[in-house]
């Protein structure tokens, strides 16, 4: 009779132990920071984003307004990433975030970031809104110029090929990128985005807009 209480006492034990180990397997669901910089940007087209086409949301972080990124419409050497190019200076674009294939993606300097913060598809695919940390955009100047990008192809056709279906911010070619200091501050479409001036309604920017946050 005592060797069964034995018993029956290792067989708790070993259970016990078993869950405690089991216990201490499971993954702690590890705890998401929000950026302390955060800039939000969203834009709009009359139809569902396609997957096999190039959405960039293109930035200029070098804190000055006079050159930003446009859209790459011809082939030249000097344009770089084939899809959009910085003004004045003709050199690629250094930080942006593309969508394509149902995938976000973030680069900085041609290095890969990660997908952003969060990033979503709404309104049946008509809709794209990003939440980015603005310290893998930049964390050295105050002034930030941002393009909103939309291209059928990643590169333009060989001369004298031109690019037509694309779309940027502004009217059509859409070379209105937009500068905006790095403080608390919303800017929105001011009526500047026609829509049908790009031909291919899936690039067709017809909204936007951009929010910087900064947290104490």
């Amino acid at each position: 009779m005592l060797a069964r209480v034995h018993t029956n006492i290792k067989l708790l034990v070993l259970l016990g132990c078993s869950l405690l180990l089991g216990c201490a397997r499971t993954p702690r669901v590890p705890t998401v920071v929000a950026p302390k910089r955060q800039l939000i940007v969203e834009f709009a087209l009359p139809a569902p984003a396609s997957p096999n086409y190039f959405y960039f949301v293109a930035f200029d972080n070098d804190g000055d307004p006079a050159n930003g990124p446009v859209p790459v419409t011809a082939w030249s050497d000097a344009m770089g990433s084939g899809w959009g190019i910085i003004s004045q200076r003709n050199v690629r674009v250094p930080a942006y975030v593309v969508y394509n294939q149902g995938r976000f993606s973030q680069y900085l300097n041609d290095q890969y970031k990660g997908p952003p913060f969060q990033a979503q598809v709404l309104d049946g695919g008509r809709r794209i809104r990003l939440t980015l940390d603005l310290d893998l955009i930049t964390t050295s100047v105050s002034l930030l110029s941002m393009n909103i990008i939309t291209v059928d192809t990643e590169f333009p056709p060989s001369p004298p090929g031109v690019r037509v279906d694309y779309d940027g911010l502004g009217p059509f070619p859409g070379n209105d990128y937009v500068s905006f200091p790095l403080a608390n501050s919303t800017l929105r479409n001011l009526g500047d985005e026609t829509e049908g001036d790009c031909p291919e309604p899936t690039l067709d920017i017809v909204d936007w807009s951009a929010e910087v946050r900064i947290s104490p």
